[in-house]
């Protein structure tokens, strides 16, 4: 699962970004958070027992049913304004505060609300964990902005040929504003303005950025079996949805039909 970070300032007015993710299946239910200033890396992780006993104690006048929805909901919410953010430093640790509206499961406009509160306490995390979510995270994203890079240089090299095909045919513009020289790489490369950057949180923060990693995640293959075996509890649960149904046929009504068929077809040769 490729990281959908958000941002988030903490008390001291440190700027970094959070992400949560929870897998399930029918015998047990995890959750994850991590925390990056892209320095070092935070985390907590735990399970379902876990999350409801904090759960209780922060919220002692609720009584939820399957905390399972309240997990998915937070998780939902995290990334939106409307979930209320407060991260602070705790020795080596640190703590994020969040506050959000729950609707209870009920898709309904004007059903009722909860007020819910949760804390997660996230510790050091490993320098291979900044790894896998940081560092190899933009290794991927570089390696297709080359990759679409190379091709579409490659689509204009075969349009430049196109066009040189069609003019030696004899065709010719309607207007000599569209004419243009012939594309070379290194004049465009060099003649290119880089813009002032972003910050760098801003920019993993940013949706185009979340889109290049989604797209770079597909296409690498080791990635996508490091996904599949991290989610293969959720493609055994979802597979039994997803299967189409199959409807035996009636061998009998086929038979019958095509021997009514044969006859009507001898009948016709008789005359």
């Amino acid at each position: 699962m490729d990281p959908n970070w958000t941002k988030i300032q903490l008390e001291d007015e440190t700027d970094c970004l959070i992400w949560m993710k929870s897998e399930s299946n029918l015998e047990e239910f995890k959750y994850s958070c991590y925390l990056t200033d892209l320095t070092q890396i935070f985390r907590e992780e735990g399970d379902l027992q876990n999350f409801e006993t904090r759960f209780s104690k922060l919220n002692d006048d609720m009584e939820v049913e399957d905390l399972r929805d309240v997990v998915n909901d937070l998780q939902l919410k995290l990334p939106l304004d409307a979930c209320k953010k407060i991260g602070r430093r705790v020795g080596d640790k640190i703590e994020v505060e969040l506050n959000w509206e729950w609707d209870g499961g009920v898709d309904d406009e004007d059903g009722e609300t909860y007020a819910l509160r949760w804390m997660f306490n996230l510790s050091p995390g490993t320098a291979e964990q900044f790894s896998q979510l940081v560092t190899k995270k933009l290794f991927l994203c570089l390696l297709k902005q080359q990759q679409d890079h190379d091709s579409l240089l490659e689509i204009i090299k075969k349009k430049d040929l196109e066009i040189e095909d069609y003019e030696n045919c004899g065709a010719s513009l309607s207007r000599s504003s569209f004419k243009t020289g012939k594309f070379k790489v290194e004049n465009s490369i060099k003649d290119h303005i880089v813009g002032p950057a972003p910050k760098m949180l801003d920019y993993f923060a940013d949706t185009r950025f979340k889109e290049l990693l989604k797209s770079s995640f597909v296409s690498n293959p080791s990635h996508e079996k490091d996904s599949n075996i991290a989610n293969n509890s959720d493609t055994k649960h979802q597979s039994t949805k997803d299967k189409r149904k199959y409807d035996k046929p009636d061998l009998a009504a086929l038979f019958k039909s095509k021997n009514v068929n044969a006859k009507k077809k001898q009948r016709l040769d008789k005359f």
